[in-house]
């Protein structure tokens, strides 16, 4: 079956996880885990303790960090992030030619038809990318500092400076 989406998410998994040059391909993350098994056991050597699977276990994933609160948080904002933006993409991709139509008519309504602009096309898409650029990062920059300011939002923010 050839669904262009899900091609398009496969060929990308594809290539974060087994392109050379992707810094978490799984060559890569199987080579940082083999060079800090080494360094453990040599460590281990190194004061006289023979090295265990368990003790490479617990040197890898210590209790204190997979059955922290901090990791279980993580772990409940991936699944509720997953399942939101799982939603928010499915709405956006169902919805955007109804959602574009209304808010260019009502753009059309309020400021009258669309005139062509004399500046060439790139330089149009330049600065509409640019404009784009600084509302997106004035808006993360924003959301940030209510985080901080909000005692409500505060509360959720926190965890990122845990």
């Amino acid at each position: 079956m050839d669904i262009p989406g899900l091609n398009q998410v496969f060929a990308r998994l594809r290539e974060l996880f087994l392109s050379p040059g992707s810094d978490i391909s799984l060559a890569s993350l199987a080579t940082a885990f083999v060079i800090a098994m080494v360094f453990v056991v040599w460590r281990r050597a190194s004061r006289g303790r023979q090295t265990s699977f368990r003790a490479l276990l617990r040197a890898f994933f210590p209790k204190k960090l997979v059955f922290g609160a901090s990791t279980r948080a993580d772990v409940g904002f991936f699944v509720i992030n997953s399942f939101l933006a799982g939603l928010l993409l499915g709405w956006a991709i169902l919805s955007y030619h109804a959602v574009g139509k209304s808010i260019l008519s009502l753009l059309i309504g309020s400021f009258g038809p669309l005139s062509p602009t004399a500046l060439p096309g790139w330089l149009t898409a330049a600065i509409l990318t640019l404009s784009l650029f600084v509302a997106y990062e004035f808006g993360y920059w924003l959301d940030h500092y209510l985080s901080h300011k909000v005692p409500f939002l505060w509360e959720f923010h926190k965890v990122h400076h845990s």
